[in-house]
């Protein structure tokens, strides 16, 4: 989560984005943003699945949370949850996609 206004405890000014992480130097490269801001939503708690091809993240862009896979092959991104009606929160469970 990029945090453009570095409180943390707000969301709607968060991207979601990968990078590559210099241990040794602390530093990131090679940003790639898959989830702009946009003040008008929430994007927040990204995670992997277990291969490490798609991000998972919620979103409350459609008006309820719903989780999203954003797939490193191709750019693309999907919604992965099942009911648009129910609040899905937090993409780091049991299960997720492979």
């Amino acid at each position: 989560m990029l945090d453009h206004n570095y409180n943390i405890a707000t969301y709607n000014d968060v991207a979601i984005c990968y990078a590559d992480f210099d241990v040794r130097n602390l530093k990131i490269s090679n940003q790639v943003i898959i989830a702009g801001e946009d003040r008008s939503c929430v994007r927040e708690y990204p995670c992997w699945n277990r291969d490490e091809t798609l991000i998972l993240y919620d979103s409350n862009r459609t008006g309820t949370s719903q989780i999203y896979a954003y797939r490193l092959a191709d750019g693309m991104t999907s919604l992965v949850s099942p009911m648009a009606a129910t609040h899905y929160n937090f993409a780091d469970f049991e299960a997720i996609p492979k």
